[in-house]
């Protein structure tokens, strides 16, 4: 469908019709006869789309049109009004109303009757006044919602501006009429009307032949013919695996219950570049339309970055010549799909986007709902169900009689249907266009800049249609000059002195102020400045000196300050080793980092038992003999290397440059300030680099430093105290311990500067925080720009709380994945550059070269997270790339929900995650720590739904005495427990005491408070470790074991316990029923538990879909040395005992996959037919052991930078943490581990038969299912193929090992594994003929 396929002229003006009003005449129109007067009328299907749409927000205007009809010269009031009247009478769509009648909708034509034309006269006022006046007037009429019931559904006035100039000014509902109705019929036949009775003359006109309501019975039949059916196959195939609706960044969060109020901006385009588009569409044999429509989804895929868009379309359906002068509304909506990609050229896209175009106009009668119908859409209230942007271009115009013209962009309505729509509207010097648009969701300003973006992309289609999609311009000069320069404009001198020099010589400029406070002790900058030197000497009497790095261990006190100190002053740089890590974190650390020595202190020397290094202790170093030598210290020179955690699961040194780090601190000497007159309460633990503003930005000002003891930090009501009696006026935290403060009972203190950073900022904790103290600073950067890169002074309001600006000598840059940069208000990635940026990652060149990159010659850094320039030049910061969570499609930043939920009274502090649910799909869990009473999951549900839409609605809620934190005081996701209960409605608690017995035991299995009896073992997050689990506790609570499969039959906690208590004989070795419908031979698949459950039902209902548990069979047979071929005739026993004899149709997964070939080989020994046995990634285990370690690693090494070349950034990190699990879970030999020792002992035994069995040839019909994303070395058809001397067949499915058997894979497996067994049982059915 991608080959070039120019059209004809006469080729591209029917396509041009048939999309912007008059449709292509039918080859052979059957024609429509005129209604019998007494038939029901019912709604036409283009009808009921609008009349569906429109009952969401009945109250709004949201299908309200207004056209402005102007007349030019000499006026009869008395004709117009007839005039208008007589439309009304000739056109039954006007006089119509809309009702529901015994749950059907019809549409009931009223008498005539006339109608009163309201006039108003503005002509008094002064001229530069008249056209804003009329324009109000008609507003007001517009954004006035039209009752459907209540016929005419329309409203029109008379309005005068002077003798030669009035308007006509028509408020309409769309449903019934459209562009067409407008243009070609109400307008001429107006003017036609109009001129004879101002001359005295009877109507010119005829009577029209057929009504709307004649057009809608016929439709009613035409709709049930084949060809239109035929159009819904189409439609059900093209929209199959549809995205989810594009939801575009605004500038505010879409309100969950939408009101749809609206409004338009409109713009103009020049003649020239309409005829620049199109000789383009000529040359390249499109239309404009096309290119049109191109450019916008382009527009949408630079915003948003998803590659797979669908944008609303409209196109008449009047294909009867009949129909051409018949008014009402023929407009059906289809969807225009289009998948733009960055690396393509525009012309190719082009390619595409026609195809979709003629696609959806040969299947254009298809009625969209039902198609909607068709796909089994679920309609959410108040939104459209498959797109939110639509497209769209008027009829072309016609020359009006002189004194007469037509405009319908001058009026805003004040509703909108669609979060974005874009409307052209071609005039004779260029086009008219105007975007509708949500004002829930955007402001005016971003939509005239959405504007400028569309035109530059139209421009440059125009002009150059080989240019990529990703080099087409979006911004303007002006707008690129704010990103680039204007907000960026942060250059300030370098200070004068570099750290060490900057505290020495506050140390000769004040030595008898104090510089430290510690345990009721105060040091002075002189006794200060003398344990450095001191400190410095023994370091350097150690052998120590410049480009050394230095590991510290100490705990917090004036010594550990003074270290820091002297370690600069010798030219070294430091490492901080943290006490609370733990010994094998640290142990690497100090290996990987090179350190040349270790400065610690007597109390932690057992924190290094096997250290090697060189060992000083603070307590023995004594008084200094004198100061110690001064050593330059460069820009460029390393002040200290810091870990922080790392995607490959080991920590990475950032090494920080002495240019750097006095760079952050001289610039918040200045802004938020910081003088020799403020102190400062230091709470941070020295590997969080933030530690290195408390500790260094006092004794560069000449401050003083608080320090707080290492246990007061870790308890609020201790550092409650402690703030108390130290009255600093200068504090700096994370969230998480302001909110502990707060909650603990702290009053704040009216002096108090705060700072806050290090994770997200909650507006709910800043207001509290506002009213608890003098300023509020949000302080954002991560390590590798040196602390913090951006700061704001925060102000009481609502809406998230903004990072600022960047600080001195530093830039912000949001760009996409092509390194472009965002427009104003759109989420891109923040990328830093300037003053601060680390120098690399210690001994990781790979990754510097990965997250520094030069971009139009500046180095920046790659942060990994989501933000965006707001309108003000402040920035905001939504979340981590790899926080940005998928529900059902939609990208979710978590940090909105915490924000959400921390607005509630009751809660204190709020955490979300997502978890897969039963079904595979992710499924969002809201942790809480309520704020006195525990609010209910009912509660919780509705509070969010004020504002949220419904699927960033947590489908657990979980209650936590407190929230898990890192050892730097943030909210530890990965520590949340996993949830067990559902956010369902009141339970109905169990009955009797087997169902309470059962109950407790799911409660501590699921780690919920709670179980009602009908709740669902699987809904509740049970899976496949869970079940066996839960076989062991009836066991042992009952006395007696059950099987798998009984958990499946009845995985309600009534019906399970009603089975457990009839205390009967359960077939432990019986089938599971994944999918127990259908009379085809079942497909048997070994150890197939909840992971095949979409698999089983993808397949279909055509024949049954058993899993047959191993666990069983192996806890009869193990035994250390057990043999492969020992395992499969037990299996094979098993199965036989269910089914004595076939035709049998295997299969299974992964190990249990070479134990499927082995069974189907003596199932075919024992003379039984098996038609067909299925591999799911399972290789050869003699094949897997000829890979040497060689190949495996470069294999694996090609393999992964492929894949991570391929992901898009807010996967990578996700990524490259699942590529650190075993190499047998990678590559498909053995499954992760699991928890439960039986399970671990069945697995260990099973794969150490497989690796001792070599299969023998097989002469049966195998199919091998292997996953897409897989190691070169792991292609397992070759093994396979060495020993297969029956059909064979090899089908590589997307996905990956992990995610194969999930959805959206599995369906395609699914879709394969049907056809192959048809083959395979037709195979079977020829031979036995």
């Amino acid at each position: 469908m991608n080959a070039q396929v120019n059209l004809s002229d006469s080729k591209r003006a029917l396509l041009e019709k048939m999309m912007r009003g008059g449709g292509a005449n039918a080859a052979k129109p059957q024609q429509i006869e005129p209604r019998d007067p007494e038939a029901v009328i019912p709604l036409s299907a283009d009808q009921r789309q609008v009349w569906l749409h429109a009952i969401m927000a009945p109250d709004m205007p949201l299908y309200n049109e207004s056209i402005t009809i102007h007349r030019f010269g000499s006026f009869d009031r008395a004709a117009m009004a007839r005039a208008v009247n007589e439309i009304l009478r000739r056109h039954e769509a006007w006089r119509t109303g809309f009702f529901e009648e015994d749950g059907v909708l019809v549409q009931r034509v009223r008498e005539h009757r006339d109608i009163d034309l309201p006039f108003d006269d503005v002509s008094h006022l002064p001229e530069a006044e008249r056209d804003a006046a009329a324009l109000e007037i008609g507003s007001d009429d517009a954004k006035r919602a039209i009752d459907l019931i209540e016929a005419p559904l329309f409203r029109a006035r008379i309005v005068k501006l002077a003798e030669d100039n009035h308007r006509l000014y028509f408020t309409l509902h769309h449903i019934i009429f459209d562009g067409v109705s407008i243009y070609r019929v109400i307008v001429p036949e107006l003017a036609a009307l109009y001129e004879a009775f101002a001359a005295g003359k009877p109507s010119p006109l005829p009577e029209p032949t057929l009504q709307y309501g004649d057009y809608a019975l016929w439709q009613q039949t035409h709709l049930q013919s084949p060809p239109v059916q035929r159009q819904i196959d189409y439609w059900r195939k093209t929209l199959a695996d549809a995205p989810p609706k594009l939801e575009l960044t605004g500038d505010r969060v879409k309100p969950a219950r939408p009101t749809h109020a609206g409004s338009m901006e409109t713009f103009f385009i020049p003649l020239d570049l309409i005829e620049r588009v199109d000789a383009t569409s000529r040359r390249t044999g499109m239309t404009p339309y096309m290119l049109l429509l191109a450019a916008y989804h382009v527009l949408l895929h630079r915003y948003s970055g998803e590659e797979d868009i669908i944008v609303g379309g409209v196109t008449d359906l009047r294909r009867r010549p009949e129909l051409e002068r018949v008014v009402g509304y023929f407009l059906n909506t289809i969807a225009l799909r289009a998948r733009p990609r960055g690396d393509m050229k525009f012309r190719d896209f082009l390619n595409e986007v026609r195809d979709s175009v003629l696609g959806a106009l040969g299947a254009s009668e298809a009625p969209f709902d039902e198609v909607v119908r068709a796909l089994d859409v679920k309609r959410e209230p108040g939104t459209h169900p498959l797109f939110n942007c639509l497209f769209s271009i008027e009829p072309p115009v016609d020359p009006f009689p002189d004194g007469w013209d037509l405009t319908q962009m001058d009026v805003v309505v004040g509703g909108a249907k669609f979060d974005l729509y874009l409307e052209l509207d071609e005039r004779p010097d260029g086009m008219l266009g105007r975007f509708l648009y949500s004002t829930e969701l955007f402001d005016a300003a971003t939509i005239r800049r959405m504007i400028g973006h569309w035109l530059s992309i139209v421009a440059r289609a125009a002009d150059d249609p080989d240019c990529l999609i990703r080099d087409m311009p979006l911004l303007g000069e002006a707008e690129e000059d704010r990103l680039a320069s204007e907000w960026n404009d942060t250059a300030a001198p370098a200070p004068d002195h570099l750290l060490p020099q900057a505290i020495r010589e506050q140390a000769k400029a004040r030595p008898d102020s104090p510089a430290i406070r510690f345990g009721g002790e105060s040091l002075s900058y002189a006794a200060l400045d003398a344990r450095a030197d001191a400190i410095a000497a023994a370091l350097r009497g150690a052998g120590l000196g410049t480009g050394d790095l230095i590991g510290l261990c100490l705990n917090r006190s004036p010594d550990m300050v003074a270290a820091l100190i002297a370690v600069h002053r010798i030219g070294a740089a430091y490492l901080p080793l943290d006490p609370d890590f733990p010994a094998a974190r640290l142990d690497y650390i100090v290996g990987d980092a090179g350190a040349a020595a270790l400065l610690t202190e007597r109390a932690l020397d057992d924190v290094f038992p096997g250290c090697t290094l060189p060992r000083l202790l603070v307590d023995d170093i004594g008084e200094a003999q004198g100061p110690a030598p001064r050593v330059d210290t460069a820009s460029g020179d390393l002040a200290y290397v810091l870990y922080t955690s790392g995607s490959t699961g080991n920590p990475k040194g950032v090494e920080i440059s002495h240019g750097a780090l006095i760079n952050l601190l001289d610039s918040f000497r200045r802004e938020p300030g910081f003088t020799a007159e403020d102190s400062l309460l230091a709470v941070t633990t020295l590997s969080f680099d933030i530690a290195g503003l408390e500790l260094f930005l006092p004794l560069i000002s000449g401050g003083e430093l608080i320090l707080a003891p290492r246990d007061t930090t870790k308890d609020p009501r201790e550092l409650i105290a402690l703030m108390a009696e130290a009255s600093p006026s200068v504090m700096q935290a994370t969230p998480a311990t302001w909110r502990a403060l707060v909650e603990a009972g702290w009053q704040g203190h009216p002096a108090l500067r705060i700072l806050c950073g290090g994770e997200a900022f909650p507006r709910d904790l800043a207001e509290r925080l506002l009213a608890r103290s003098g300023e509020v600073w949000n302080v954002y950067g991560p390590t590798e720009t040196t602390i913090w890169s951006t700061i704001a002074r925060i102000q009481c309001g609502d809406g998230p709380v903004p990072i600022g600006r960047p600080i001195a000598n530093t830039a912000i840059h949001i760009l996409d994945p092509d390194h472009n940069r965002m427009p104003i208000g759109q989420i891109g990635e923040l990328w830093i550059g300037g003053a601060g940026l680390a120098e690399c990652y210690h001994g990781r060149p790979d990754l510097t070269d990965e997250r520094f990159v030069t971009i139009r010659g500046e180095r920046l850094y790659r942060t990994g997270d989501l933000a965006k320039w707001r309108p003000d030049g402040t920035l905001l910061c939504l979340g981590r790339v790899d926080n940005d969570e998928k529900i059902r499609g939609y990208r979710v930043a978590v940090e909105e929900i915490e924000g959400a939920l921390a607005k509630h009274p009751a809660i204190a502090a709020a955490a979300v995650r997502s978890w897969p649910d039963a079904s595979g799909e992710r499924a969002l869990a809201a942790y809480f720590v309520p704020h006195g009473d525990t609010p209910g999951r009912a509660e919780l549900r509705g509070h969010l739904a004020k504002t949220l839409p419904e699927y960033m609605i947590p489908s657990h809620f979980e209650l936590l005495a407190e929230l898990p934190m890192t050892p730097n005081r943030k909210i530890d996701r990965k520590a949340l427990p996993k949830p067990g209960g559902t956010a369902a409605a009141e339970l109905i608690p169990p009955q009797g005491e087997d169902e309470e017995r059962l109950a407790a035991i799911w409660c501590d299995l699921l780690g919920i408070e709670r179980v009602g009896r009908d709740d669902n073992f699987f809904e509740l997050g049970g899976h496949s470790l869970l079940v066996a689990k839960l076989l062991v506790a009836i066991e042992h609570e009952w006395g007696r074991r059950i099987g798998m499969a009984e958990i499946f039959r009845a995985p309600t906690l009534s019906a399970l316990a009603e089975r457990v208590a009839r205390n009967e004989q359960s077939d432990l070795h019986a089938f599971v029923p994944l999918q127990p419908e259908g009379d085809g031979i079942p497909m048997i698949w070994l150890d197939g538990g909840l992971r095949f459950q979409a698999l089983a039902q993808a397949l279909g209902t055509e024949r049954p879909f058993f899993g047959l548990p191993l666990g069983p069979i192996l806890d009869q047979i193990v035994h250390d040395d057990i043999r492969f071929e020992e395992i499969a005739a037990a299996v094979v026993a098993v199965i036989r005992r269910h089914r004595p004899h076939g035709p049998y149709l295997i299969g299974g997964w992964c190990t249990n996959g070479i134990l499927a070939y082995e069974v189907a080989r003596q199932l075919r020994a024992m003379g039984e037919e098996v038609p067909l046995l299925t591999l799911g990634h399972a290789i050869n285990p003699v094949s897997f052991l000829r890979i040497t370690r060689t190949r495996m690693r470069m294999a694996k090494a090609r393999y992964h930078l492929g894949m991570w070349n391929r992901l898009p950034v807010s996967e990578r990190l996700s990524y490259a943490l699942d590529r650190a699990k075993g190499v047998l879970e990678d590559v498909g030999v053995a499954e992760a581990e699991h928890e439960n020792a039986e399970f671990r002992r069945f697995t260990l035994a099973l794969e150490s038969a497989a690796y001792g069995y070599a299969p023998p040839r097989y002469e049966g019909a195998l199919a091998l299912f292997q996953p897409a994303d897989r190691l070169s070395v792991l292609d397992t058809e070759p093994g396979w193929r060495e020993v297969a001397d029956g059909p064979f067949e090899i089908h590589d499915i997307p996905g990956s090992h992990d995610d194969m058997a999930d959805a959206p894979n599995v369906e395609i497996w699914a879709a394969r594994l049907r056809e192959v067994i048809q083959r395979a049982l037709g195979a079977e059915r020829a031979r036995a003929a």
